[in-house]
């Protein structure tokens, strides 16, 4: 999503990972030969080249640290949780649920944070977002009844505002801009969508 976000043009090469799983993905090639084999970095590198929302280049010194510390607290703490939530029978030592609860504990963090603003560090999309959202994605698959029913609603909330913008929407339909500011644009009206879907929650709630 990032890569789109700021504009840039990049050939997509499916790789397999039956011979090296341990194998990092994604990894961006460069015609130079230069390789950037970490998400985050790839993620870094493309909004220094171009970040028209200031998702992360221009914020403050202290909310970039916000958002460093807890795309960290993702990528270290929260990511094992979820490939063995995911996989538990790949790890026995405990089971998927007990995984799931060691796993919430990140979500309670989240759950918290966008119970203060619209976003997790405000009411505009950050680096942090969009780091954190195909990560919250999976764990969401995993169950997709049981979150329905938990009580994470800021994360619901959140979560379905960011499945119906233009940009995710563009990402996986792998489709063109429908103008040229669209890229500039594509997660700018996330507030505005967020209030429309809080205001369906309260009109449908229960009397």
């Amino acid at each position: 999503m990032v890569l789109s976000y700021a504009n840039i043009s990049i050939n997509l090469t499916e790789v397999s990972l039956k011979e090296k799983p341990e194998a990092r993905v994604p990894v961006l090639h460069f015609s130079d030969g230069k390789i950037i084999d970490n998400s985050r970095d790839i993620m870094l590198w493309a909004l220094d080249q171009n970040d028209p929302d200031n998702w992360y280049s221009f914020l403050g010194k202290q909310k970039r640290l916000k958002v460093d510390n807890l795309v960290s607290h993702n990528d270290d703490n929260f990511k094992p949780l979820l490939d063995r939530y995911q996989y538990a029978d790949r790890y026995p030592a405990y089971s998927q649920t007990e995984y799931r609860t060691a796993a919430e504990r990140f979500l309670k963090q989240l759950q918290r944070l966008l119970g203060q603003h619209q976003c997790l560090f405000g009411e505009t999309v950050s680096l942090a977002d969009i780091a954190i959202f195909p990560f919250i994605q999976q764990f969401i698959l995993v169950d997709e009844q049981w979150f329905e029913q938990s009580s994470y609603n800021n994360i619901q909330l959140w979560y379905r505002a960011l499945l119906e913008t233009d940009l995710y929407q563009q990402v996986i339909g792998n489709t063109s801009p429908k103008n040229p500011d669209q890229e500039h644009q594509s997660c700018q009206g996330l507030g505005k969508l967020l209030q429309a879907l809080n205001h369906s929650n309260q009109t449908n709630e229960p009397k």
